[in-house]
């Protein structure tokens, strides 16, 4: 069985399909950056807040 799930991660990877999480310092709100970037923080329980904001709600509103 073990031998099964390598062989699948090794077929993701190769699919460049396996995920790779980042370790964020500090506590994160709906707002983090990465590399210099703003970016919308899209996990755990920060997209509630996010979705609730009027920024996105124009954005998704606008596209």
């Amino acid at each position: 069985m073990q031998d099964l799930f390598a062989d699948q991660m090794k077929a993701l990877r190769a699919a460049s399909l396996d995920r790779h999480l980042r370790e964020l310092a500090g506590a994160q709100g709906p707002e983090i950056e990465i590399a210099g970037r703003r970016l919308l923080n899209f996990s755990s329980n920060a997209i509630s807040s996010a979705a609730r904001s009027s920024e996105f709600l124009n954005c998704t509103r606008n596209s």
